[in-house]
């Protein structure tokens, strides 16, 4: 079973023109989509699980605080439970308001009350990130620019990708590529929003 998978083998056999019943080269695949699902995350510096902090909060400090923004490290936000300042709890809906889709919690007025301080910290408690209701299956709501890009780039990664190409003489050859193509980090960085 492949572990956080951010596509399936049939999406990886769709970019390899495969037949969807040809099973002779799946575990394969799974290593590939494997290693696709961590090269994207590693790329954009964020995974697409989901995170539980409803009984351990997460604890945000001055480096995810923008002004008025506190920028969570997972989003979206799936629930959202108690939010607690070096002062005192906060309101949603008094103190701040939620913008789910990018992990940004917004005071209504002034800044969050952060420092370089080690003490000074903001701990959040909710559901964070994306459900994977069956383990080994591409979580639920996953950008489908990601999940484009993750075939994409485990069909490279498999070693069973091939590009044709035109020789000088003019005759067309297919040729075997591990080259991660263009087209893949075109889809993850269009997809990727500005906080």
């Amino acid at each position: 079973m492949i572990e956080h998978p951010y596509c399936t083998l049939d999406d990886v056999k769709r970019e390899l023109r495969w037949k969807l019943d040809d099973v002779s080269k799946d575990s394969d695949l799974e290593l590939a989509v494997g290693a696709a699902s961590r090269f994207v995350e590693a790329h954009l510096r964020r995974d697409f699980r989901q995170h539980d902090h409803t009984a351990e909060p997460l604890t945000i400090r001055d480096d995810r605080a923008y002004g008025r923004d506190l920028r969570l490290p997972f989003y979206p936000i799936l629930s959202l439970g108690e939010v607690v300042t070096p002062d005192k709890p906060l309101s949603e809906g008094t103190d701040f308001y939620v913008i789910p889709e990018t992990g940004v919690l917004r005071r209504f007025s002034g800044d969050w009350p952060l420092t370089s301080a080690s003490d000074s910290t903001v701990t959040v408690s909710g559901m964070f990130g994306f459900l994977e209701p069956i383990p080994g299956t591409p979580p639920t709501g996953l950008p489908e620019h990601v999940r484009r890009a993750t075939a994409m780039i485990a069909a490279a990664l498999s070693g069973y990708l091939r590009r044709e190409q035109i020789a000088p003489d003019g005759s067309r050859q297919d040729l075997p590529t591990r080259e991660i193509p263009k087209t893949a980090f075109t889809l993850l960085e269009a997809g990727t929003p500005v906080l």
